[in-house]
């Protein structure tokens, strides 16, 4: 190995590892885990949490109680049936939501809206939803500027 590449290689070593210590918790990837429920250890100090590709039906209030830095998550690809309405009540900076791919039937009656005042983007894309009546709850998403609603039986009229 040249002097060069050994410097180069030492160099690139050094800059994976301050990249990765700096913060260490706060990227969580638990993507296709075969995961059933958001497990209960999550980092306190989380921003992203991707837990896509699972087998997750419920979101439950509490399921994040313990992650109040959250501003990403991920639950796409699941079997996602029903969200409790309190289950945001402990994410105040949550900021994008990927709820797509999941079977959710309905979008009036989302309580959980409630609670995510400060919600940039909302992916609600592919679910089975019967209807594409918005509920009053989507009124205090004020700051979002994307919401994601396609599905296949999507009419515009």
């Amino acid at each position: 190995m040249t002097p060069v590449t050994a410097a180069l290689w030492a160099a690139a070593m050094l800059m994976g590892l301050q990249g990765s210590s700096s913060f260490p918790d706060s990227r969580v990837d638990l993507s296709s885990k075969n995961l059933s429920s958001v497990p209960r250890d999550l980092p306190r100090k989380a921003e992203s949490i991707d837990l896509s590709c699972n087998h997750i039906q419920l979101l439950h209030g509490g399921d994040f109680k313990n992650t109040p830095l959250l501003r990403f998550l991920n639950v796409s690809w699941n079997s996602l049936k029903d969200i409790d309405e309190e289950t945001f009540l402990d994410t105040p900076l949550l900021k994008d939501l990927d709820l797509s791919h999941n079977g959710l039937r309905n979008l009036s009656g989302q309580q959980y809206l409630l609670h995510t005042e400060n919600l940039l983007v909302l992916n609600l894309a592919f679910n089975k939803f019967l209807t594409m009546t918005l509920g009053s709850e989507f009124s205090s998403l004020v700051k979002t500027g994307d919401i994601g609603t396609w599905t296949p039986k999507h009419q515009y009229g």
